[in-house]
C-alpha cells in the first residue's frame, strides 16, 4: 500500500471514529444524561488507540501494529455507539423508543468489542516491536489465536441465540443492559 493511500484511509478512520463517538454521546445525553460520563473514558481510549495506530500506519503502511491499533479504536467506538443506539431505541426516552434497527445496534455493539479485542493483544505481542513475526513458525500462533477466538465467538453467539434465523429481536432483548429496579 502506498503512503498516500494509507494517509487517506487513516483520515477516513479518524473521521469515522469521531463521528461515531459524538453520535453515541448525543444519544446517551438524549436518553440518560446521568450516564454520559461513561462515554468520555471509552472515547478517550478509542482516540488514543486511533491516533497512535494512525500515526504508525501513515508512516509505515506495511506495519500491522498501526492498523491493529486503528481497528481496536474503531471497535471500541462501535461498541459504544451500538450499545447507546440500542439502549435509546429499545427503551429510551419517549421520542427515541422507536428507533429503527435498535436490535441490530445491540448486536453490533455487543459483538464489535468481543470479536476484536481478545485477538488484538496476542497479535500485537507477536508482531511487536518491528512489525513482523520472528519467523514463519510464529504464523501458526497467530492463526491459532484467531481461529480459537472465532470458534469462541460463534459458540457465544449461538448460546445467546444470535445465530438462529429470525431471532434478531430476541437477541437484542438478551444483550440489552440491565437497569436496576427503581
Amino acid at each position: 500500500m502506498r503512503t498516500s493511500t494509507a494517509t487517506r484511509l487513516v483520515r477516513c478512520l479518524w473521521v469515522a471514529i469521531v463521528l461515531l463517538w459524538v453520535s453515541s454521546l448525543v444519544m446517551v445525553l438524549a436518553d440518560q444524561p446521568s450516564k454520559a460520563g461513561v462515554g468520555v473514558p471509552v472515547g478517550l481510549a478509542a482516540a488514543i488507540y486511533a491516533i497512535v495506530g494512525g500515526l504508525v500506519a501513515r508512516r509505515r503502511p506495511d506495519n500491522p501494529i498501526g492498523w491493529l491499533f486503528c481497528v481496536v479504536g474503531l471497535s471500541l467506538v462501535l461498541w459504544m455507539a451500538g450499545m447507546a443506539y440500542a439502549q435509546a431505541g429499545l427503551d429510551g426516552a419517549p421520542g427515541l423508543s422507536s428507533l429503527p434497527g435498535a436490535a441490530f445496534g445491540a448486536w453490533i455493539g455487543s459483538l464489535s468489542a468481543l470479536v476484536v479485542l481478545p485477538v488484538a493483544l496476542p497479535t500485537f505481542l507477536l508482531y511487536f516491536p518491528e512489525g513482523h513475526l520472528r519467523s514463519r513458525r510464529w504464523r501458526v500462533a497467530v492463526d491459532d489465536s484467531t481461529c480459537r477466538h472465532g470458534f469462541m465467538t460463534q459458540a457465544q453467539a449461538a448460546g445467546a441465540g444470535l445465530l438462529r434465523a429470525g431471532n434478531l429481536d430476541g437477541a437484542a432483548e438478551r444483550v440489552r443492559p440491565v437497569r436496576p429496579a427503581a
